[in-house]
C-alpha cells in the first residue's frame, strides 16, 4: 500500500487508472478468446498491473511467450512472484514512453494484446494536477469552440488503442481490451474515418459486479484478420455479455457517422442530409445560483434562496432540460441574460439596469471562479449559447440528456421569448405555424425511427447536435405530405429564419 493520505491514494488511483481486474473476469475473457479467436504466437499486456490477465493467459495458452509492461514497481514484484515459468517476461515501463514499434518488431507471428487500460480521461488526470498522461494534444484536430468546451477531451484508453493500432500496422494481430463502451465506438468511428481496416466485436460486461462502477463497459475485440466470428470490417456486432451468441446491436458507419442500428439506419437513409435549419444550444453561464431565479410567493429568489429585486430588462423565462423532457410550461424559472450575442460588452447594463448591475457585481467572484476556458478574455458576466436566434418568439426544443425522443413546441411567456439551458437544443422561428409544422414532423414515427437508429442511449448526452443536424426537415415534411413552410422554398443561404 502506498503511503500518504486516503485522498493522495485516490488521486494516484485515478492517475494510473488503477482498477485491478478480478481473476474471474480475466479467465472469462481468455476463455472467450480461446474459443472464438485464432491461437496467438505472442501475447502482450501493456498495462499488466498485479498480473491477473498474465496468469490467466499463461494458463489458457501454455507455452506461448507472454510479455507484460507495468509502471508500478510494487505491482511488478507481486506479478513476478505470481507467474511461474520462463515464457512470461515482465518489465518496468511507462506505456507513454515505450517505443511499441521496437517492442513488437522482435515478436513472433500473430500477436494478441490483452488487458484493462485506464478508464480515465485526460481531463480527469489534469484536473488533479497529475502527470501520468500522453502529451496533451488535440489529436482529433478540433478547432474553436469544440476544442474549448471539452470535445477535445479523450479517454486515455482510446489514445492507447490508437497508439497500439499504429504500431501493429504491418502485423497480424488481435486486440482484446476492457474499455468503456463509448471508447469502443470511438475506435470504430476513428478507424473508419481514417481507413484503418479492422474487424470488431463488443461484449457487454457487468462493471458494477467486477469494478463497482456505474459506467457502461465492454470487452472490445478488434483484429486485422477476418475469421469466422467476425462480420465485415464495416459493421461491428455487439453482444449482451461474454457468453452470449445473440447479437444485441449491429453498429456501423453510414455517411461518415456511426449508427447504433446500421440496418435501420440504411432503411431511413432517405432522410439523411444536412438539416436546412441550424440547431442551437441553449444558454450556458456556469453560474446557476446567481443567474437562475425561481418565482415564489414573495417574488424571485436565487439559488441561495435570497430575494432578488432587479429590473425586468434582462430577465427571461427559462425552461431547463428536465422541464423540456417532461413538457412543463414556463413561468416558474427565469434566467438573467446579460448579452444578446457572444462577446457583446456588458457594461451597458450599468446604465440600463443599475440594480441588475449591482447584483451581478456583488456576486462577481462566482463569475471569476468559473472554470471553463470559454470565459477567458470575455467581458464580465459573459454567457454563451446566445445570439439573435435566442430571442425568436417560437422554438422547438429537445433535451440532449434524457433517453426519449420528444420535441416540445415553445411560445412566448408574457411577451418574452423563452430561453432553454445548455442541456437542450432548439430551432427558432418567427412564425407560429411554421414551428408547429416542423415540431409535428419531428415527432412523427418516420423521424423517430431515423433518430433511434443513430442514437446510443448509454452515452452521457445521447441526443447531440450532430445527430439533429443530420436529418433533412424538408425531405421529412415532403415525405409526410405536410404543407411546406416558406422557409424551405427559399434559396438555401437564406432559408434560416434567424439569418445567422
Amino acid at each position: 500500500m502506498r503511503k500518504g493520505t486516503r485522498q493522495d491514494r485516490s488521486a494516484r488511483r485515478v492517475e494510473f487508472g488503477d482498477w485491478q481486474t478480478p481473476v474471474e473476469l480475466c479467465k472469462e475473457v481468455l476463455g472467450l478468446l480461446k474459443r472464438d479467436c485464432p491461437a496467438p504466437d505472442t501475447i502482450i499486456e501493456p498495462t499488466c498491473g498485479e498480473g491477473a490477465f498474465l496468469l490467466s493467459a499463461a494458463e489458457t495458452f501454455p507455452g506461448v511467450p507472454i510479455f507484460g509492461y507495468e509502471i508500478n514497481e510494487l505491482y511488478l514484484e507481486k506479478t513476478r512472484g505470481l507467474i511461474p515459468g520462463q515464457n512470461v517476461n515482465v518489465k518496468h515501463a511507462d506505456f507513454f514512453e515505450v517505443c511499441w514499434e521496437r517492442e513488437i518488431s522482435n515478436k513472433d507471428g500473430h500477436i494478441l494484446v490483452i488487458g484493462n487500460p485506464p478508464w480515465v480521461t485526460i481531463s480527469d488526470i489534469g484536473s488533479l494536477g497529475l502527470e501520468n498522461m500522453p502529451e496533451k494534444m488535440n489529436f482529433k484536430h478540433l478547432s474553436g469552440i469544440d476544442a474549448l468546451t471539452g470535445k477535445s477531451n479523450f479517454d486515455i484508453s482510446e489514445w492507447m488503442i490508437l497508439r497500439l493500432l499504429s504500431a501493429l500496422t504491418k502485423r497480424n494481430f488481435t486486440i482484446a481490451l476492457l474499455v468503456k463502451t463509448i471508447v469502443a465506438r470511438k475506435i470504430l468511428e476513428f478507424s473508419s474515418k481514417n481507413n484503418i481496416y479492422i474487424h470488431g466485436r463488443i461484449y457487454g460486461i457487468d462493471t458494477k459486479k467486477y469494478f463497482e462502477a456505474s459506467v457502461d463497459g465492454c470487452l472490445l475485440i478488434i483484429s486485422n484478420i477476418n475469421y469466422t466470428k467476425f462480420n465485415s470490417s464495416k459493421d461491428w456486432i455487439c453482444y449482451k455479455d461474454l457468453y452470449s451468441n445473440i447479437q444485441t446491436q449491429k453498429i456501423g458507419m453510414i455517411n461518415g457517422r456511426i449508427a447504433s442500428d446500421i440496418t435501420s439506419a440504411i432503411e431511413t437513409n432517405y432522410l439523411e442530409d444536412t438539416c436546412e435549419l441550424e440547431w442551437r444550444s441553449g444558454i450556458k453561464h456556469d453560474c446557476s445560483k446567481i443567474m437562475e431565479l425561481t418565482l415564489h410567493q414573495n417574488g424571485l429568489i436565487n439559488g441561495f434562496e435570497k430575494n432578488i429585486n432587479i429590473e425586468n430588462d434582462y430577465i427571461f423565462p427559462l425552461l431547463k432540460g428536465s422541464d423540456i423532457a417532461n413538457d412543463r410550461k414556463p413561468g416558474k424559472r427565469f434566467v438573467i441574460v446579460t448579452q444578446k450575442m457572444i462577446g457583446e460588452p456588458t457594461v451597458f447594463i450599468k446604465k440600463n439596469a443599475p440594480n441588475t448591475w449591482k447584483y451581478l457585481n456583488d456576486n462577481i467572484n462566482f463569475f471569476i471562479n468559473r472554470k471553463s476556458a470559454i470565459y477567458k478574455n470575455q467581458p464580465n458576466f459573459s454567457i454563451f449559447g446566445v445570439g439573435g436566434y435566442s430571442f425568436l418568439p417560437y422554438k422547438i426544443a429537445i433535451c440532449g440528456l434524457y433517453k426519449k425522443i420528444f420535441f416540445v413546441f415553445i411560445e412566448p411567456y408574457r411577451g418574452k421569448p423563452v430561453m432553454v439551458d445548455d442541456t437542450c437544443y432548439f430551432l427558432g422561428f418567427n412564425e407560429k405555424n411554421h414551428a408547429h409544422t416542423v415540431c409535428k414532423a419531428l415527432n412523427s414515427n418516420e423521424a423517430k425511427n431515423f433518430f433511434e437508429s443513430r442514437i446510443f442511449w448509454d452515452s452521457k448526452r445521447p441526443i447531440n447536435k450532430n445527430i439533429l443536424q443530420s436529418i433533412s426537415i424538408s425531405k421529412l415534411i415532403d415525405r409526410l405530405g405536410y404543407d411546406m413552410p416558406y422557409i424551405f422554398n427559399k434559396p438555401k443561404q437564406s432559408c434560416l429564419p434567424f439569418g445567422i
